[in-house]
């Protein structure tokens, strides 16, 4: 009796995105046939964003902060490097 074989390039682990995975089967008389499947995955965990600590700054003669440093922001993602940006000047209009 023959019996009858089945593979596939499935990676261990999928990236996010779309991935077709090849499958194929072989009988016993060396016949075969493919399919592909789709495998989608999807991120759904939101960023983290953490905001710097107070600051302060003190008016000029135009009733204005400027120069008021902000600090950075601490971010992080599950899936990809979250932007850090740098805000090192502010100006403030009253």
């Amino acid at each position: 009796m023959f019996s009858a074989s089945v593979t596939n390039n499935a990676p261990s682990a999928f990236p996010l995105g779309t991935t077709t995975v090849t499958w194929t089967v072989t009988d016993g008389s060396g016949n075969s046939a493919t399919a592909t499947q789709s495998v989608v995955v999807t991120d759904n965990i939101n960023p983290t964003i953490t905001a710097p600590a107070a600051t302060t700054g003190t008016t000029n003669l135009a009733c204005t902060s400027t120069n008021v440093v902000l600090g950075t922001p601490v971010t992080a993602d599950n899936c990809s490097r979250a932007h850090q940006y740098l805000y090192s000047h502010l100006r403030l209009f009253h």
